[in-house]
């Protein structure tokens, strides 16, 4: 997060493996493949672990493994500072219009 309200995000994908269910991997080092767009004022942000956060009450489709408990644009904001969490991220007209988080545990 950047004090404007600009996320930097970087796209990732999923990996399976042979001895775990699989893991999100990221560019390569040195790849400078990133993203950075304003949170939109209306944002719809879909949280995986509830909007406090604290990880005792999962909010996911038990089906996709997706957030689906609506939370603030702040509480989005404030999880965004602290560290990365691998998302679905929708962007229209250069803002994030939604984020959806994806469980992984």
């Amino acid at each position: 997060m950047r004090s404007d309200g600009t996320a930097e995000y970087e796209p990732i994908k999923w990996k399976r493996d042979k001895h775990t269910e699989g893991y999100f991997v990221g560019p390569p080092e040195g790849d400078v493949t990133a993203y950075a767009s304003p949170i939109a004022k209306k944002v719809v942000f879909l949280s995986a672990s509830g909007c406090s956060g604290s990880g005792a009450g999962m909010t996911v489709d038990r089906r996709t493994g997706l957030g689906n408990k609506s939370c603030s644009r702040s509480t989005l904001i404030k999880r965004a500072k602290v560290g990365q969490r691998a998302s679905l991220i929708t962007v229209h007209k250069g803002e994030i219009v939604k984020v959806q988080e994806i469980f992984t545990p």
